[in-house]
């Protein structure tokens, strides 16, 4: 019996196959499925099925993508290698509590614990050579272009908690610490450094987008001149800085109606309010080090990107007590900038006045300013106006959550107090209902106790009536001129 679906234009059979493909990884697993029915849905979907192919470290995974790789029909349609670094594969729990005894012992019983070094492992295991020589040869799929890295640390110990032992780490790594002998050591430090040594050996790749989602530890590898030479072609770089080694966060509340810390009648409200999560990843020497070394090991080297997106974690914002490691010299050709949890800063606002007659597109993902000595958000955006950009079309500051001055509203919550005028709110609340994507201008910092104080009323409210908001029309000013000059062209 004929197959009703072949006979349908080519026209309708894409529609479906978009239709399909767009529902998600079933829908994936529908076209794997359809191409396998026969030779004309395997030629006309094979674009699809093997666009991206996915490699772990072991064996079988890397078995399966060299035949692909040796098979000529096939290995032209490989766009985006995913690379997942894991040690899932093995039955163990290295060092799980960084030598903290007492959760050692708790940890006994929900799976036989001991401490394995790569002494104690077959190196095969951890990262077999047929996994090294594909990362190290790109050049086995001569279509490749993208090339994502990243790794599953939740199975590095075989336990979720053990994510302490990281936590551990990142407490006494810093510039003293002989890296290299912990990569020869410890099992997962091993894993993530002979990944990027097998990637420093390719030459002449045609990769020009990268997505490294880094765990926050200085290796080796990075600093070697193979890696540098690798960085130089990409022209999208994504880094995702992984960070959820179970923080806190403590969203500062009402003050003024509520100064004792204790439940308030008036409101109703407590204070403050906090979520814990455990300890933040962004107050360790470790995560501080490892930022710090931003710019030397990756953006010093990014001759030509034009398109950067730095995303970090929820628990460590970048360059609250470090140096922004952007600077002026670094990456002369970007074109469109996205920040995700960072702090503005004076040497940020340099990096983007230097960048003014190529940068497109700036976007603002839940990120700060820093209300206690540190750059404004109208500071930052006066920078890049002073230097006149002649591209820009696009500037997003999106905020870290709706707008509190909407949520003001809401009876349940506590209104400002004494430092605010209802009239203020009242202004506020005018101008967002006129204005429903006017940005927050979101401040916070660190305390003492490396929780992070995210300013609600106080500082929100009076960023709308002052400067921020002024140097913020100001700059849009700009790019709505240059959009206008650009639709003339």
């Amino acid at each position: 019996m004929t197959c009703p679906l072949t006979g349908l234009p080519d026209e309708l059979q894409i529609w479906i196959i978009e239709n399909i493909q767009n529902s998600g990884k079933d829908g994936f697993n529908t076209l794997l499925n359809l191409s396998s029915t026969c030779y004309r849905y395997r030629s006309l979907l094979a674009p699809i099925v093997f666009h991206t192919i996915n490699l772990k470290n072991t064996a079988r995974s890397a078995e399966s993508v060299l035949a692909v790789a040796n098979n000529d029909s096939l290995k032209h349609h490989v766009k985006h290698l995913d690379f997942v670094g894991t040690l899932a594969q093995i039955d163990f729990i290295a060092d799980p509590c960084g030598g903290n005894e007492e959760l050692y012992c708790l940890l006994e019983d929900s799976k036989d614990a001991k401490w394995v070094y790569m002494d104690d492992l077959d190196a095969e295991e951890v990262f077999p050579t047929v996994v090294s020589d594909i990362l190290s040869d790109l050049r086995l799929f001569p279509q490749l272009t993208m090339l994502t890295v990243r790794f599953d640390s939740d199975s590095w110990w075989g336990y979720a908690r053990s994510n302490f032992s990281m936590l551990d780490d990142l407490e006494h790594i810093n510039e003293n610490t002989r890296v290299e002998l912990l990569e020869q050591k410890e099992p997962y430090k091993a894993l993530m450094s002979r990944t990027f040594v097998a990637l420093s050996r390719n030459t002449n790749h045609s990769i020009t987008a990268l997505h490294l989602r880094l765990i926050p530890v200085v290796l080796a590898a990075y600093s070697s001149l193979g890696w540098f030479e690798f960085l130089k072609p990409i022209e999208k770089c994504t880094f995702t800085i992984k960070g959820q080694f179970n923080a806190r966060i403590h969203i500062r509340g009402n003050y003024n109606c509520c100064p004792q810390g204790s439940f308030c009648e008036d409101c109703g409200e407590p204070p403050s309010t906090s979520a814990t999560y455990g300890y933040p990843v962004g107050d360790t020497i470790g995560y501080r080090y490892f930022v710090s070394k931003l710019s030397q090991l990756f953006f010093d080297h990014l001759d030509s990107v034009t398109d950067l997106r730095i995303i970090a974690p929820d628990s460590g914002p970048l360059w609250h007590d470090t140096l922004c490691s952007l600077a002026k010299h670094q990456m002369p050709k970007l074109r469109s900038l996205y920040l995700e949890r960072v702090y503005v800063c004076h040497q940020l606002g340099h990096f983007l006045a230097a960048h003014r007659d190529f940068l497109e597109d700036i976007v603002f993902q839940d990120c700060y300013g820093n209300d206690t000595g540190g750059c404004s958000w109208g500071r930052l955006l006066d920078h890049l106006s002073d230097a006149g950009p002649t591209r820009l079309q696009r500037l997003e500051i999106r905020p870290f959550e709706e707008p509190v001055f909407l949520k003001s509203r809401d009876s349940s919550l506590p209104r400002p107090g004494s430092r605010i005028d209802a009239l203020d709110l009242d202004v506020a609340e005018s101008l967002l209902a006129n204005d429903p994507h006017l940005p927050a201008f979101s401040y916070a910092w660190f305390d003492e106790d490396g929780i992070i104080e995210i300013a609600d009323y106080d500082y929100a409210v009076a960023s709308i009536h002052g400067d921020d908001l002024k140097s913020y029309y100001r700059l849009l000013a700009i790019v709505e001129a240059n959009r206008a000059t650009r639709s003339q062209v």
